[in-house]
C-alpha cells in the first residue's frame, strides 16, 4: 500500500472509526505484521489531539502456545497491570478496542 493511501486510511480510522476527540487516550492492539500501520495510527491520533496512545503488540503464536500448554484454570488470568491499564484509560475518557467509558 502506498504512503498516501495509508495516511488516508489512518485518518478514516481515527477520525471516523473511533471518532477521536481532543484529550482522549487510545489503545491500539496489533500484530507484528501490522506494527508499522499501528505507528501511523498513533501518529494520526496525536495529530488529532490524542492525550496518550498505547500500542499493544499481540503474538498469535504466543496466544496459541498459552492455550495449548497452560492449565485450564490459568486461561482466564489477566495480570493486574493489564486490567489496570485498561481501567485507567477508560477513566481518562479513552477508547479501548472500540469501548469507551461514555
Amino acid at each position: 500500500m502506498n504512503k498516501e493511501l495509508i495516511k488516508k486510511y489512518s485518518e478514516v480510522v481515527i477520525k471516523k472509526g473511533i471518532n477521536l476527540y481532543k484529550g482522549q487516550c487510545v489503545n491500539i492492539n496489533t500484530g507484528y505484521e501490522d506494527y508499522d500501520f499501528a505507528i501511523k495510527l498513533a501518529e494520526t491520533a496525536y495529530e488529532c489531539g490524542a492525550k496518550y496512545v498505547y500500542i499493544s503488540v499481540i503474538s498469535n503464536k504466543l496466544t496459541k502456545t498459552r492455550i495449548d500448554n497452560s492449565k485450564e484454570e490459568f486461561l482466564n488470568y489477566l495480570p493486574n497491570f493489564y486490567t489496570g491499564k485498561i481501567n485507567e484509560m477508560l477513566a481518562q475518557g479513552g477508547d479501548v478496542n472500540g469501548r469507551s467509558a461514555e
